[in-house]
């Protein structure tokens, strides 16, 4: 099992590989935000038609396809891959790529499957549009309220593509919402899957408070964008991110998406994989949210030891964060560690200078690529592009 982690600018895009030399089989999670499908998406799926010897006229096989929430920078990549393959299906050109199954929970099945009233409500609001592409024009309206709005019709578009690509959504699932119901598991050939996000109870909290503003919006005392700044305020979408657990042979890896910390440690209980002090070991931990410090504490670090980091982001929207880094050193103590960035040091904290609003920056105070150099000998840092972690 190897996860192969792509530059994908503030978001994630990850390709999971697994199966025999002789049989190589693969997983695509998220698509990062605007610009990477075509900047390392595409090229890299092109290379790996090449690097597996397919033939012209025939697919490369992607045996699962993950959308861990709807977030445009783990969306965008998606809408834009499945797209192309809807227009080479529709022009009648040989598919270069075949998709086997989609874990997907849409915005729709987040708040219990209301697609038609959702759009119906959305659309008297913002127009035709906002009921099912993502190039929204913002007009006047917050700019996080736009997000979730363009994230709510990403989800859909996704839905709609895997449709006429007659690509199945969820079967290990039957079809449904993927929900961590006490560790549900699910194999496909040689990994064992087990879901540990998101908890129905977050999933029933998010159904009650949308229930509620359909009902207040039917009767004229509510706004569509008082829903939207709502869920921006709650995060509904990092609070819905499909968290699971990959085990192969001999290796386990937490794939996280945006989830929250603390219901990540939760589930790790409900669904008993803790051990007696409490923690679950891992060979790899995505660190969820692009290494922000808002969404982990160091108890999460503590409970959760692994032996390697991925912190996707360049610096966008503050990410990765210092604190995060110090919490996974501290915790590691004098273990073997290794810290995958997808940028270099000095870029990330280029741009994390820019949006700096705690006062004056200082590279020493503030900066990662000086703290890494504090870092004791059996911390190893990998930075820069694409990175395989083995």
């Amino acid at each position: 099992m190897e996860l192969e982690v792509l530059a994908a600018r503030h978001g994630d895009c990850m390709l999971l590989h697994f199966g025999s030399e002789d049989d190589p089989r693969l997983a695509l999670i998220d698509g990062g935000p605007a610009g990477v499908y075509h900047e390392a998406l595409l090229p890299r799926l092109e290379e790996l038609r090449e690097e597996r010897g397919t033939a012209d006229g025939e697919p490369l096989v992607i045996d699962l396809l993950m959308v861990s929430h709807i977030d445009d920078d783990h969306v965008n990549g998606i809408v834009r891959f499945l797209k192309d393959m809807h227009e080479r299906a529709e022009e009648g050109r040989p598919p270069k790529f075949r998709i086997r199954r989609l874990w997907h929970n849409s915005f729709d099945d987040i708040i219990g499957n209301k697609e038609s009233e959702t759009q119906l409500q959305l659309t008297k609001q913002f127009g035709t549009a906002s009921a099912g592409e993502a190039d929204i024009p913002r007009g006047d309206m917050p700019f996080r309220n736009w997000q979730v709005l363009a994230s709510v019709s990403q989800g859909h578009a996704i839905r709609k593509l895997a449709e006429a690509l007659k690509i199945p959504v969820n079967p290990e699932f039957g079809g449904s919402m993927i929900k961590s119901a006490g560790g549900a598991e699910v194999e496909i050939e040689d990994l064992k899957f087990t879901v540990l996000g998101p908890l129905e109870s977050e999933l029933s909290a998010l159904e009650k408070e949308y229930d509620e503003w359909l009902k207040r919006t039917k009767r004229g005392r509510d706004s569509g964008e008082a829903l939207l700044a709502s869920f921006a305020d709650e995060s509904v979408a990092n609070l819905s991110s499909l968290v699971f657990l990959v085990e192969s042979r001999d290796e386990r890896y937490l794939l996280t998406g945006d989830a929250r910390g603390d219901k990540i440690l939760d589930a790790i209980v409900q669904c008993g994989l803790a051990d007696r002090a409490g923690k679950l070991e891992v060979d790899l931990l995505k660190v969820p949210h692009h290494g922000s410090d808002r969404n982990v504490t160091a108890e999460f670090f503590e409970a959760i030891p692994a032996t390697r980091y991925v912190l996707s982001g360049d610096g966008g929207h503050g990410n990765p964060e210092r604190p995060c880094i110090e919490w996974i050193v501290a915790a590691r103590g004098k273990q073997h560690t290794v810290l995958h960035f997808t940028y270099p040091l000095d870029r990330i904290d280029r741009r994390r200078e820019e949006l700096f609003k705690g006062g004056d920056w200082s590279d020493e105070t503030h900066g990662i690529e000086p703290l890494a150099k504090t870092f004791p000998d059996a911390v190893k840092i990998v930075a820069g592009g694409s990175d395989r972690t083995a």
